[in-house]
């Protein structure tokens, strides 16, 4: 039996997800305690316990001059001793009732395929740039920065981004996942651009297998070499791996799945709290 779920629940639910993910207590806590939402979280019954769950997150879908309502399927995870019995593809199924435009980014390529069946199709792509310190070779500048508030990034992010196949968050996803990569012990800048208006662009970071990894900047190539530099001494390390918007020269990866009556090719989709 799929149920929604309730506040009662929310232990074992940290249980299952603890099972899953393999997550630290504080991340976990933080998700429960800032975007866990009842109504939009679904369990798969056995015994009076979930053994299955899924959540979905409210966002929008840019198409064709407009947003759509969209719906992000997220942490989703089957306990072991339940696994192989369909339980996690029964609640995938029922969400897929419920929400006519749902995505998702598989945790790994062996699982797209499984999406692919329940009718889920490719729609975002991503390409990755790297960086090496030691090649660089960038003269110390002054790069004006300074930490952007949500709204902040929020605003640059639409104005950077909105095209067909943009998922955008509200101001209170964009809070979370600020406070999500802070809590990774990461950091959101605001960085002035090198223009006459004296614009701002962004850049959302963090180190993260002892490189700096940048999970999402709307800076132009220019501006982000020195940036990234400028990080990598701070931090000390010698490599970043920075993830960006996909361009008609560059498709990049595929990314992410939508399943919808709409057809999105090379989207972007981001800010996924992977």
């Amino acid at each position: 039996m799929i149920i929604n779920t309730g506040y009662t629940m929310v232990p074992a639910l940290k249980k299952l997800w603890k099972e899953g993910f393999g997550d630290e207590d504080r991340y976990i806590d933080l998700f429960f305690s800032k975007r866990f939402k009842p109504e939009n979280t679904f369990a798969y019954m056995e015994k009076g316990f979930p053994v299955s769950i899924a959540s979905v997150l409210e966002a929008s879908l840019y198409h064709n001059g407009t947003f759509i309502p969209a719906w992000y399927i997220y942490g989703v995870t089957t306990s072991s001793s339940y696994r192989g019995k369909g339980y996690g593809t029964a609640v995938i199924e029922h969400i897929n009732k419920m929400y006519p435009a749902a995505f998702l980014v598989p945790s790994s390529e062996d699982l797209i395929a499984f999406y692919i069946r329940r009718g889920f199709l490719p729609a975002f792509s991503m390409k990755e740039l790297v960086f090496h310190g030691n090649d660089l070779n960038i003269k110390e500048k002054n790069i004006k920065s300074e930490t952007v508030f949500p709204d902040e990034y929020k605003n640059i992010r639409d104005s950077c981004f909105t095209k067909n196949g943009y998922i955008c968050w509200d101001a209170q996803a964009i809070a979370y996942a600020l406070e999500e990569n802070s809590l990774l012990g990461g950091c959101a800048l605001k960085v002035q651009l090198n223009d006459k208006k004296k614009s701002n662009g962004i850049i959302l970071y963090r180190i993260q297998n002892n490189e700096l990894f940048v999970s999402e900047t709307t800076l132009p190539l220019p501006v982000l070499r020195d940036t990234v530099c400028m990080l990598m001494k701070q931090r000390g390390v010698c490599v970043c791996r920075v993830r960006c918007q996909t361009g008609k020269a560059n498709p990049g990866r595929p990314f992410g799945l939508l399943r919808s009556d709409i057809t999105i090719r090379n989207g972007y989709c981001n800010l996924v709290l992977d």
